[in-house]
């Protein structure tokens, strides 16, 4: 597994790649490294690229902690996700995240989208929040 980060300061988003497999512990540690971006906070918009990511290794377990990882950072409900995945499984796989995420209540529904490629990920962080 290996993920990466950067941050566009013209745009204020986070962009995390992820390829291979992940498991808890890698994002746990991954997370307690990503520096803050003191003018954003936890309020960054952020997409994650999972283009690459092994979804066949996903479980639900693995959904229900990021579920629960995010409502431990209540400022993070500011902040609009986009999820990226071009393949039928994971495009899936990630709507069933944000369904789950809008049903546990820890995220208003529209904070989170899921999309094929970055560049319309990008548009819709790009769009003010109605």
């Amino acid at each position: 597994m290996a993920l990466s980060s950067s941050f566009d300061p013209a745009t204020g988003i986070i962009t995390v790649r992820v390829t291979g497999t992940m498991t808890v512990a890698e994002v746990e540690r991954f997370i307690a490294d990503l520096p803050a971006v003191p003018s954003l906070g936890a309020r960054a918009d952020t997409i994650w690229d999972l283009d690459a990511y092994d979804f066949s290794s996903a479980t639900k377990s693995l959904f229900e902690h990021f579920i629960e990882r995010r409502q431990s950072i209540p400022e993070r409900a500011l902040a609009r996700l986009a999820l990226v995945a071009s393949s039928d499984l994971g495009f899936g796989m990630c709507r069933m995240y944000q369904l789950m995420s809008e049903a546990h209540g820890n995220v208003p529904e529209g904070q989170i989208n899921v999309f094929r490629d970055t560049k319309e990920a990008t548009a819709w962080l790009a769009k003010p929040e109605t």
